[in-house]
């Protein structure tokens, strides 16, 4: 069955992380990564809509994990991944694991959030051609959402699993770069996620970009990070991909 792999992230931060990460796990040649988030969510969208839209680019994509990422949490939450669902769940076969930071939010209320605006959905598409029915789950203990087209073949499906990182991304690799070097971060707390990682990356002299791919891979080698262990083992056994 041809399958479409994504990870996706809430901003460009998140995509080289998961980048680096996945090409840990699965290998450079098994991940393929879609550059460059722009501040318009419509534009994220269309860059991974034509790639999809191309018989050869798709084929492409059938054989990597694809990388992508939007314009920040509300944006990924209201629109990018309703929006996936509603264009593809009779179309193709689809998996998607969605990292989003936890923030002040609780996981329940953003799994709720994002499985709402799914169902909200596929049921206007419903409503709108009555030739249109889905299968529909959304499975709050696994954090896995799941839609099929009831009158398309069973290999066409969309499923997410939503995987929610404590803090924020941003706040994790800031923390574990300090714990590396053996020092106390200051103010960490007072600021935002993404003061937090540039000031962090200025200290170790080291770029942004430099300091999310190193963490990547520190990660890798040593999970003793509970919600990085439980990452890898979601992607691992998610996408179900030989390494």
């Amino acid at each position: 069955m041809s399958l479409i792999r994504l990870v996706i992230g809430e901003g460009k931060y998140d995509r080289r992380f998961l980048h680096e990460l996945a090409i840990q796990i699965f290998g450079k040649d098994k991940v393929y990564s879609l550059r460059g988030v722009s501040h318009d969510h419509r534009k994220n969208f269309r860059r991974l809509q034509g790639k999809l839209s191309s018989y050869r680019e798709r084929r492409f994509l059938e054989s990597k994990i694809t990388v992508v990422a939007d314009n920040g949490k509300n944006n990924l939450v209201k629109k990018f991944v309703p929006r996936l669902f509603g264009d593809y769940v009779t179309k193709m076969g689809m998996k998607m694991l969605v990292m989003i930071d936890q923030d002040s939010e609780s996981p329940q209320d953003i799994f709720h959030r994002i499985s709402g605006n799914v169902a909200e959905k596929l049921k206007a598409m419903s409503k709108k051609s009555k030739s249109m029915s889905f299968k529909y789950s959304a499975d709050p203990s696994d954090y896995l959402i799941s839609a099929q087209s009831e009158a398309n073949p069973s290999d066409y499906f969309v499923e997410s699993r939503v995987f929610i990182v404590p803090k924020s991304l941003e706040m994790q690799i800031a923390l574990v770069a300090y714990k590396k070097l053996g020092k106390t971060p200051k103010g960490l707390d007072s600021i935002s996620p993404h003061d937090a990682i540039e000031q962090t990356s200025k200290e170790l002299g080291l770029s942004v970009e430099e300091l999310i791919e190193e963490a990547a891979r520190d990660y890798h080698r040593d999970k003793r990070a509970e919600w990085v262990g439980e990452l890898i083992r979601i992607l691992e056994n998610y996408f179900l991909w030989e390494k």
